[in-house]
């Protein structure tokens, strides 16, 4: 049964199939123009990519590169697409250092987010947490961060030496879960703490609890120091514009 599910569902998934769907579901209702803009551009660059995949994986060249399969269509009896699945190569931009599509992608995300600059990530949001920590310290400095923070946090404390300094969040006795950071809990430890050199904080958490960002960001930028803040669990505050600012501040102000 499993293996007529998977041959049924392989049969189903085709990029034609994918790419109607997602055009039979922008009927903009209840989105923003912002979103629906980056939604047409972004297919555009999907279409061209495939495009270029495709006549790359019909191609003559002989993949001296990795994935080891080669781009070998029969290495696995699968409908797998191993023919457009490859690794960094002239023609098809470099994520570590997009210039062009890729580049362009990241420029129109920015704009969506109203964001300066928007960076696509690999590992999620992990390794955002550590280049935001480590390009925002100095090593064996100190750092002040929510206890309740992604244990990538941790790590980066780890590997830059960092001397961390806790914000508790709150505690709720009923639903026995953390709750949010308050600005005059922070406020305290800056004033205690004069080298702190970043604040980490996530928000919102895994459970959904925001804190009021545009509040500590205000205090956090008067000691000309940076706010770095986790929001891998809040990626739908960019369509919900109102309820973002209402409930932890403009996504701008951290």
């Amino acid at each position: 049964m499993a293996k007529w599910i998977r041959n049924q569902y392989d049969k189903a998934l085709t990029y034609e199939k994918l790419m109607n769907s997602h055009k039979r579901s922008k009927s903009g209702k209840g989105l923003r123009r912002e979103v629906i803009l980056f939604s047409l551009k972004e297919e555009e660059y999907i279409e061209y990519l495939y495009e270029k995949l495709t006549a790359y994986g019909n191609s003559d060249y002989y993949a001296f590169h990795m994935p080891g399969h080669k781009r070998n269509m029969e290495l696995m009896r699968a409908r797998l697409p191993y023919n457009i699945d490859i690794t960094e190569i002239d023609g098809f931009d470099d994520l570590h250092h997009a210039e062009g599509l890729l580049k362009e992608l990241q420029e129109n995300a920015a704009r969506v987010f109203h964001a300066e600059e928007t960076h696509y990530l690999v590992n999620g949001s992990t390794v955002g947490l550590l280049s935001a920590m480590m390009g925002c310290t100095e090593r064996g400095g100190r750092i002040l961060m929510a206890r309740n923070c992604h244990k990538s946090v941790y790590n980066a404390v780890y590997i830059n030496e960092l001397r961390p300094v806790y914000i508790y969040p709150e505690f709720s006795e009923e639903t026995d879960l953390n709750g949010e950071i308050h600005v005059d809990q922070i406020k305290k430890l800056l004033e205690e703490y004069e080298d702190i050199q970043a604040v980490v904080i996530v928000s919102p958490t895994y459970e959904g609890v925001v804190s009021d960002i545009e509040a500590i960001a205000e205090i956090v930028h008067e000691y000309k120091i940076p706010l770095i803040v986790d929001e891998a669990h809040g990626a739908l505050f960019s369509t919900k514009c109102e309820y973002t600012r209402c409930r932890c501040g403009d996504p701008q102000s951290s």
